[in-house]
This record gives structure tokens, C-alpha cells and sequence, in this order.
């Protein structure tokens, strides 16, 4: 027996509810919720796969509940498994295609009274995207633009107070002038390089340091004012300490606006003219005049401070740059493991790699949704993700939050080998030590000549270390992490792994063969299969019966039997397309 539970109409990223009947909650029946899309052109799901999802506070996995299509419209059936826990049901739809991923911005509540009904009501539309975004924003200022005013600073009094050692030996660095003039030109193009990216300026004045002798180095603080050091190379030693303080006071100054909210100042007064004959003093500097901005220009502005006169709040959408892994949370763990103790695929798309007999070691969840990379003798264990080689050439950020490193040798880095798992026959670039609780940040450009098949992003250790979350961004920022969405990295994640769970298939002793079934989402790639368990309605093994199973990145065609027994099977299988 077939029971509607209720109506809903999707338009855009929002579920409207257009009917609230009361209906009592049957196990035997079937259970759906009509389903009317959006046939606008402004529809986020068009062109997509769309799949339903019921989640539960207590549910560690969302249940996907089929979208059937009938005569007269799409259903939604609602599996047993979405009312095994008590409490609120929340039903949400998602899409995905090889560009993006949507889901509803808002979800459809089921409640089970206790009279045995069910209620439905649909939640608030949710905002949190812009939050996230605004919040992010707020978090980059505070973390990474205050920080490196600071470093600049730090890094300018030490060029100082270097230059006023170096003063005694002014007279020999005015003989090699002429000869580092070259590298001097270099530097300059280095410190306009830092001026534009504070982010970088340590960077770029200790590769001009490297480059040059103590006379570079002392040229390289001077060219902080290009102009005035450019004026004379028989003076660089001493224009080394104008130039720089007068670097420290434009980095003070450019701080102190900021935190003011000065945008636009005053001209000052002019001095007074001297008197003809001797050369008068000079007049009075004027007040600085502040930097101006054209009209309707927009600035990211704190919200705890007053807006200045002639300016507007108005909302507009910031993106930040696209978070690169897979699963980089490791939340969706499809294979259904505690403990990984051999080489092999994990948590879903992070391969972990046990060097010597392949189980020397594990990665096993913790209590506190950290996970554990053991290495268990002399060698050395991994975990790792492919990463695309798009991003040869490149500039990349890898950040991650890691606790309890046991003093050995842990590192956080990206490689380049023949295997995923190989480090021995390949490059390493951006190796980063992990040594104390808490988040590391490295930031590599990736060579553009590729030497070995793979790219990957590795975790690697002697010993044993927990990590919480491993970030990729292209960019040269460590931007905060926000937890990805559960959905929404499950559908990412269904595009490689898709395992069946108990599934009854109905075939005819003495054909040979039982019939296929759609995925719910293509895959990436034609997968392989690994079959967990293949058993008769009663629980009995007969793996032996299933010869092959036929398939594509869309679905099973069919399954090819030997010598079959029964009419009817249940299976568990696990399909991927990871790569290797």
C-alpha cells in the first residue's frame, strides 16, 4: 500500500510545503512525499543528478531516499531506515555535476507524534553561507594581514640595527658597489614585489639576502625607497637606515589607517616662504593626506566601527577560493572501518601506505573525531590524497590541525612519485615538521615540469600523530577551515565510492545472470568492485556463484552467476574508482 505523506514544491534553493495533512505512520506501507521541481530557467538543479537525503541528530550517515517517478509526478519514497531513531526528521535535496554542488537552502521536518502521526513542516530558510564567508573575511584580517604588519616590522628593526653594525665597514662596501650592482637592481624588484604582497616580504628580502653579500643586504633594506637609494650607489651603507625607518614608518602608518578608518584627509598648510637673500628655514610639513578611493568603489569594513560620511553598507557576495581535497574532514567513511591496519584505500579517497609488509601500522578514528597514523616498526607510515595536476606550476597553500606527535619524525608536505604511496623515488616539496600541538601551515609552488605520475598531498610519520582536518587551497593564504557540509561531501565522495548495503535481487535458477541498477550519482571513472559478502535470504555464503559483474561509471548492467541455487541473493558491494 502506497501512502503520500505530503507535498512539497521546490523554487530555486528553497522546499514550500503545499499541503500539512495528518497521516498515521504505517510500517507496512510505503512511504512518499510528492515532489514538484522548479521548471525555470533560474533552477540551481538543472542539468543535475538530483538525489533526496533524510538526515537525524543521531544518524552518523544521511539515509538517500530514491526519487521515483509515477504518472503523475516525482515521489520521494521514505526508506525504513529513515524513522530507526526517535525525534525529528529533516529531508533536503542536493545536485551535483562536474562543476558544482547544490543543496537546499532550507529542509522539510517529519515528525512522529504520539498518536502514531506524521507531521510535516518545512525550517527557516538558512543564511549561513554568508556568515561563513563574513566571519572567514574577518577571521584572514585578524589572522594573516595584522600578523604580517607586524612581522614587516620586526623584520625592518633588525635590517636597521644591521645596517648601523655594518656602519664601520662602510668605506670597504663602497669599493664593491659596482660589482653587486646587479644583484641590487634584482633586490629592488624584489622589495616592489613585498610592497605589493606584505604576505611575502620576509620571503623575497631573504632571497635577495641569499643572493647578495652583507652589501646586498644592506642594499636590499635601502631600496624599501627605490628612489632614494637608486639616487646614489657610493651611498647605499647609510641611505640603508633612512630607507628603512622610512619603510617602518609607512608600514606604522598604513596600520594605524587601517585600524582608524581614515580614508580620506586633509591637505595641509603650506609653509611659510623664507626670506630672500639667506635661505630661510623650511616651512612646517603639511598634515598627511589620506588615500582615496574612485566612486563606487567597495572596501571590506569592520562592522564594530562607525561608517565614515559619504560611505553606504551594502551586502555583496565575497567567495574565497575553492577548498581542493576530497573528504579533507575525513567525516564520510564509507567502508564503515574504526581501524585501517593495511595498505590500502581508508576513510573515503586518502590512501593510507604502510611501508615493508604493507601492515606494519593503522589509521584509526579517536573519540574526539580525530584520527590516529600509527607506524608500528623501523619504517614509516602514510596517509595520502591524489591532487590534480593542473596545479603543476603553481602557487598552493596546505594547511592542518594535528595533536599528540610523539616526538619522532612527523611531517605534512606534498610529493611527487610513480605511486600514491612511494616518497623514496620521487620529490618532496613544502616539507613541513609537525612537533607540538595545533595548526601548520606550508606554502609551495609545485615545479612545472612533471618528473613522476602523481601529485599528492602526504601525512607522514615514524612514529604516530593525530590530525583533525588537512586543507588545500590555490593561493597563497592559509584561509580558516569550515567543516564542509555532510551532504554535500558525501555527493562528492559518491563519485568515487558507492557501496550497496543488503540488497535483494530476484534472478531465474539456470539463466546465468541477475539484473543491474543505476548508481545514484555517475562516477568519475568505470569502477572496480570488491565483493564484501554475497549470500542466499538466509544469511549462507556463496560468494562461488558470482562469476563478474558488468559495469559502468552510470551503474550494473548485470551480474554474470555460476551455477546459481537460489531465485532470490543479497550482497554487499563496495564499488571505486579512487585512484591508484
Amino acid at each position: 500500500m502506497d501512502i503520500v505523506v505530503t507535498h512539497v514544491r521546490q523554487v530555486g534553493r528553497e522546499l514550500i510545503l503545499e499541503s500539512n495533512s495528518v497521516v498515521g505512520y504505517q510500517h507496512s506501507a510505503n512511504l512518499y512525499v510528492k515532489l514538484e521541481t522548479d521548471t525555470s530557467e533560474s533552477n540551481p538543479f538543472s542539468g543535475m543528478v538530483l538525489s533526496a537525503y533524510c538526515s537525524h541528530w543521531q544518524s552518523k550517515m544521511p539515509v538517500i531516499c530514491p526519487i521515483e517517478e509515477k504518472e503523475d509526478g516525482l515521489y520521494i519514497l521514505l526508506n525504513d531506515k529513515v524513522f530507526e531513531q526517535d525525534g525529528d526528521i529533516y529531508l533536503s535535496l542536493g545536485g551535483i555535476n562536474d562543476e558544482k554542488v547544490v543543496v537546499t537552502s532550507n529542509k522539510l521536518i517529519l515528525q512522529v507524534d504520539e498518536s502514531n502521526n506524521i507531521i510535516t513542516k518545512v525550517s527557516p530558510i538558512e543564511k549561513y553561507w554568508e556568515i561563513e564567508v563574513l566571519n572567514a573575511m574577518k577571521a584572514w584580517y585578524v589572522n594573516v594581514i595584522v600578523p604580517t604588519f607586524q612581522e614587516s616590522e620586526t623584520k625592518l628593526n633588525q635590517l636597521i640595527r644591521r645596517t648601523e653594525e655594518h656602519e664601520e665597514k662602510a668605506e670597504q662596501l663602497q669599493t664593491k658597489a659596482e660589482e653587486q650592482q646587479t644583484k641590487v637592481d634584482e633586490a629592488v624588484k624584489q622589495s616592489e614585489l613585498a610592497t605589493e604582497a606584505a604576505s611575502t616580504a620576509t620571503s623575497n628580502a631573504n632571497t635577495a639576502a641569499s643572493d647578495a653579500n652583507e652589501a646586498a643586504l644592506a642594499a636590499c633594506a635601502a631600496k624599501a625607497n627605490a628612489d632614494t637609494a637608486a639616487a646614489s650607489a657610493n651611498t647605499a651603507a647609510s641611505n640603508a637606515n633612512t630607507a628603512a625607518q622610512s619603510a617602518n614608518d609607512i608600514a606604522s602608518e598604513v596600520e594605524r589607517k587601517l585600524q582608524a578608518g581614515e580614508l580620506k584627509g586633509e591637505k595641509g598648510d603650506k609653509g611659510d616662504k623664507g626670506d630672500k637673500g639667506d635661505k630661510g628655514d623650511k616651512g612646517d610639513d603639511g598634515d598627511s593626506g589620506g588615500d582615496t578611493l574612485p566612486i563606487g568603489a567597495q572596501v571590506l569594513w569592520d562592522d564594530s566601527k562607525p561608517i565614515p560620511e559619504g560611505w553606504k553598507a551594502v551586502e555583496t557576495e565575497v567567495h574565497s577560493p575553492k577548498q581542493l581535497l576530497i573528504n579533507n574532514d575525513f567525516q564520510i567513511n564509507q567502508r564503515g572501518q574504526s581501524v585501517y591496519g593495511t595498505t590500502g584505500y581508508a576513510p573515503d579517497m586518502w590512501y593510507l601506505y604502510l611501508y615493508g609488509n604493507g601492515s606494519s601500522g593503522s589509521f584509526s578514528l579517536q573519540d574526539d573525531n580525530y584520527w590516529l597514523l600509527n607506524n608500528t616498526n623501523y619504517t614509516f607510515a602514510s596517509i595520502n590524497q591524489k591532487i590534480d595536476d593542473s596545479l603543476r606550476g603553481k602557487t598552493v597553500t596546505l594547511v592542518g590541525k594535528f595533536k599528540n606527535a610523539d616526538g619522532t619524525r612527523v611531517e605534512m608536505l606534498i610529493k611527487e612519485a610513480n605511486t600514491i604511496g612511494g616518497r623514496f623515488s620521487g620529490y618532496t616539496y613544502g616539507v613541513t615538521d609537525i612537533t607540538d600541538d595545533g595548526v601548520y601551515v606550508t606554502t609551495v609552488k609545485i615545479p612545472q615540469t612533471k618528473t613522476y605520475e602523481h601529485l599528492a598531498v602526504s601525512i607522514y610519520t615514524t612514529g604516530s600523530v593525530e590530525v583533525e582536518y588537512i586543507d588545500l587551497f590555490e593561493s597563497d593564504i592559509d584561509y580558516p577551515h569550515v567543516k564542509e557540509d555532510e551532504v554535500i561531501a558525501l555527493m562528492r565522495c559518491r563519485q568515487y565510492v558507492f557501496p550497496t548495503v543488503q540488497k535483494k535481487l530476484v534472478g531465474k535458477v539456470g539463466t546465468g545472470h541477475l539484473e543491474g541498477f543505476d548508481f545514484p550519482i555517475k562516477m568519475k571513472g568505470t569502477p572496480s568492485y570488491t565483493v564484501i559478502a554475497f549470500e542466499t535470504t538466509g544469511g549462507a555464503d556463496v560468494k562461488r556463484e558470482l562469476k563478474s559483474i558488468s559495469c559502468t561509471s552510470r551503474g550494473v548492467a548485470y551480474m554474470t552467476l555460476q551455477s546459481p541455487t537460489q531465485q532470490e541473493y543479497q550482497y554487499t558491494i563496495l564499488f571505486s574508482c579512487e585512484p591508484l
